[in-house]
């Protein structure tokens, strides 16, 4: 198949911008993976809007520009992620081909609003030639609940992960353990349960905590963190705030372990990243994370919102040994490797290919 054939109408409800690089980075690393494999990808995406009047605004001007396309630029393989959102305007003018790429709450709707939309745009579902999820968590879901033929349903971990090209000289030292948190300061992210978890642990453990990230409760993670500071006197609480994602590598390398305590997750990249930076992941045990994360082989799993047990974990970590947290970094770093985003890439480039030559399936 000639480039000039390959080609794509992405269209996503999500994208990264200067202001919010780190929302939807994984679009942005999907978008670059197939444009490292030959296919000219047009795109039509939202960026980030914190007015809901520009938000809405913004939503009509996406659909306009998406049907507009869908009328005249007909060749295209039409890849929408989010679909419930992004999806919409598939419902006036169907293209030849469609692939939807499902990332979480499109499929788990906990809104109102994302439950009617599933509700509306559900038959898209079926009108697809392919179906892109990030764990084999959502492939059962999808085949379950939604009755899809397992054929149509490719697991693709969400563009994947670079791999870092270096390593930080760090020895861990258990008697001082650096944890870190990275994501979205959202509640569903969990990262209120890490001071809850804190409140709980014995007071003769020093120990150190990095945030990353904004978001809406952004001014209540900082009040958390003053008050803990306080009362906590063996605590240190660091807040960075919003970072690039191609530094985001250097970070890991400052922490021994990275908290993951979502509430939802369909995959979980930033396990991943850190993984590949020798950094062992305690997670919440749900079904995305746990697609990677084995308990006592590359880090802990803890029952969802179970402050009690994470707490539990963190004390344990401060009298662990060497030889145990080097083998706990070493199959991290072993588990990353499956994911790296080259080969990734080639795997979905060869997946579009195969939509590309041949016709419309049902589900």
């Amino acid at each position: 198949m000639s480039n000039s054939q390959k080609k794509v109408l992405l269209i996503s409800n999500m994208y990264p911008s200067p202001k919010s690089p780190s929302y939807g980075t994984f679009i942005k690393d999907i978008e670059n993976n197939l444009i490292n494999n030959g296919w000219d990808v047009k795109k039509i995406v939202l960026y980030k809007k914190n007015s809901k009047i520009i938000k809405i605004w913004s939503y009509l001007k996406f659909f306009a520009y998406t049907l507009k396309n869908l009328l005249f630029d007909k060749d295209r393989i039409v890849y929408v992620h989010y679909w419930t959102f992004s999806g919409i305007p598939l419902l006036f003018i169907k293209p030849k081909k469609l692939i939807i790429n499902i990332h979480g709450s499109d499929l788990l709707p906990q809104k109102k609003i994302q439950k009617c939309l599933l509700k509306i745009t559900k038959n898209l579902l079926y009108q697809s030639d392919l179906i892109i999820v990030p764990s084999k968590f959502y492939k059962d879901l999808l085949t379950s609940n939604f009755k899809i033929r397992t054929e149509k349903i490719f697991v693709s971990p969400s563009g994947g992960i670079v791999l870092p090209n270096f390593f930080a000289d760090k020895a861990f030292d258990s008697t001082h353990p650096s944890f870190g948190f990275v994501g979205r300061i959202e509640k569903e992210k969990g990262w209120q349960l890490i001071f809850r978890a804190i409140e709980v642990l014995p007071d003769d453990k020093k120990v150190s905590f990095t945030f990353v990230g904004t978001g809406s409760e952004q001014k209540k993670l900082k009040e958390l963190a003053d008050s803990t500071v306080k009362s906590k006197k063996n605590i240190e609480i660091k807040i960075l705030g919003a970072v690039e994602h191609e530094k985001l590598n250097l970070i890991y390398q400052t922490f021994d372990f990275l908290i993951f305590p979502s509430e939802r997750e369909s995959l979980g990249l930033v396990g991943l990243e850190a993984m590949a930076n020798g950094v062992p992941v305690i997670g919440s045990a749900i079904g995305g994370i746990l697609t990677y994360l084995n308990d006592g082989e590359n880090g802990f799993t803890f029952r969802v919102k179970d402050f009690k047990q994470l707490s539990s974990i963190l004390s344990n970590i401060t009298n662990m040994g060497i030889e145990m947290y080097e083998q706990l970094s070493q199959n991290s770093i072993d588990t990353s490797q499956k994911y790296e985003q080259s080969a990734i890439g080639q795997e979905l480039s060869s997946k579009f290919c195969a939509v590309n030559c041949c016709k419309k399936g049902e589900g």
